[in-house]
């Protein structure tokens, strides 16, 4: 499974989120790795409780992810469609693209959106 390079060792992972409840957007920009996953986790967590029953996920900033991150996504996904709502994944760099077509997610994830 292709992973982006890495960043140095001694570098502190660092995930930035935003949420826009009016728009219906939210931003993921760095690195979604197993040490920032809690902080997509905590705002799915807030836009679940939020009558907005379709989200759209911009990861265009996304720099680099690994297993955790990926897993995080796919938990989103179910967890949003748990609470009769959707995500849907938009500015996906193609790498990070290409992993989840590889996993059987990009029709769930991207749905018509062109990533």
């Amino acid at each position: 499974m292709p992973v982006p390079p890495s960043r140095p060792s001694s570098a502190t992972p660092s995930l930035d989120v935003h949420i826009d409840v009016t728009g219906g957007v939210l931003s993921l920009s760095g690195e979604l790795l197993a040490a920032t996953v809690h902080l997509l986790d905590d705002a799915i967590t807030a836009v679940l409780l939020t009558d907005r029953r379709h989200w759209h996920a911009d990861v265009t900033d996304l720099l680099v992810w690994d297993t955790a991150g990926l897993r995080a996504i796919a938990d989103a996904y179910r967890r949003s469609l748990q609470h009769d709502c959707r995500i849907t994944l938009v500015g996906a760099p193609a790498g990070f693209r290409r992993t989840l077509e590889s996993l059987y997610l990009d029709h769930d994830l991207f749905g018509d959106a062109s990533g």
